[in-house]
């Protein structure tokens, strides 16, 4: 679901792009006059998706389409859809924090967990250019280095059979993807 509202501009970095911070909270540009600058922004945010996540993947667990499920995700709400899956259909189920912080429990729950790092991810990007009938997409520069790493990388490493673990080495398994957000 997206919209278009008004909201005020935050001075950011510019190197890394994150918002600037006096006395822990952001500093809003303001005019010559001291009044808040806005812009109108589009506001998009995924409704129901911890609800698609469990729901695909209690349907896969009950109909054996997968043996393993590998996950992308921090959200303590998965808890009980994965315990079912583990407990009813015998399903491995492995983690792919996209943030060092996030729920310990959801960490303990899970067969293996695999960490995603920086360098493996950024040999999993796409080139700069992609080229398409009418020319080529390329990526925004900020993709290219450090941590700014495209969000896609972090679902085709998962992919590469060489990073799997446990039981999931010699079994499929299905990519299952939570929120955007949290990448």
């Amino acid at each position: 679901m997206s919209s278009v509202v008004s909201q005020v501009v935050v001075h950011s970095d510019p190197v890394t792009g994150r918002w600037l911070r006096a006395n822990g909270r952001p500093v809003i540009k303001t005019d010559a006059n001291g009044v808040p600058v806005k812009t109108w922004i589009l506001k998009s945010e995924e409704k129901g998706s911890d609800v698609n996540l469990a729901a695909h993947l209690l349907r896969d667990a009950y109909r054996g389409a997968c043996a393993c499920a590998v996950i992308v995700s921090n959200d303590s709400d998965l808890l009980t859809p994965i315990r079912m899956a583990k407990a009813d259909c015998r399903m491995t189920i492995g983690l792919v924090p996209p943030r060092a912080k996030g729920s310990v429990e959801l960490k303990r729950l899970v067969d293996f967990k695999i960490d995603p790092r920086v360098h493996l991810l950024a040999g999993s990007q796409f080139p700069h250019a992609v080229p398409i009938p009418d020319g080529a997409i390329h990526k925004p520069a900020r993709w290219r280095w450090g941590r700014h790493i495209a969000r896609r990388s972090v679902f085709r490493l998962v992919r590469k059979p060489v990073l799997t673990a446990g039981a999931c080495q010699t079994e499929p398994f299905r990519l299952i993807r939570c929120r955007r957000s949290t990448l």
